[in-house]
């Protein structure tokens, strides 16, 4: 009977030790992605805002442009 719990109790044992690690790895992954999601995150939203900067200027050109145009008709 002892020898039947011995096997059992061991038999948990390596059950738990067999799922920890890759649920470890598992978590330190996901840990991971998230930080890399969060920096490309910062960098679409800093791209974003010099794209509309950008934007800003080029119409004003396009305006400058326009009304020197209508200037020498």
């Amino acid at each position: 009977m002892t020898w039947e719990i011995v096997l059992g109790i061991t038999a948990l044992v390596g059950l738990v030790a067999s799922l920890a690690g890759p649920m470890i790895r598992l978590a330190q992954s996901i840990t991971k992605l998230t930080v890399v999601v969060d920096r490309i995150e910062a960098t679409v939203n800093d791209q974003s805002s010099r794209i509309t900067d950008i934007e800003k200027k080029l119409n004003d050109i396009a305006l400058k442009v326009h009304d020197i145009e209508m200037k020498g008709q």
